[in-house]
């Protein structure tokens, strides 16, 4: 099985919310494998290294810098889970807007 970083750059993981996704899960095992100290930090720079222009990558890995713990990571997990079902209702209120049957 390829590394998160094979993947991304392979593009097997696509789109921000997909790379956020996955970054947050593989950094959850990996601080759970070896913490949250400086190869932590290592692990970030390296996923930032890997897809330089996203923006929620980059997001996400600013907001784990401050705040370096499993329940930052589930935090980020859940409005990222959030976000995307208020994403989902808002557009399926455009539609029926547009094309109401």
């Amino acid at each position: 099985m390829k590394n998160i970083f094979q993947r991304i750059k392979d593009l097997e993981v696509q789109g921000a919310t997909n790379i956020a996704i996955e970054s947050l899960k593989y950094l959850k095992k990996f601080a759970k494998d070896n913490g949250f100290g400086s190869s932590f930090n290592k692990e970030c720079e390296k996923l930032l290294r890997t897809r330089p222009t996203g923006v929620a990558l980059s997001n996400i890995i600013a907001e784990l810098k401050k705040d370096k713990s499993f329940k930052k990571i589930d935090e980020l997990l859940k409005k990222i889970g959030d976000d995307n079902k208020k994403i989902s209702r808002c557009s399926l209120r455009i539609i029926k807007k547009r094309n109401p049957t």
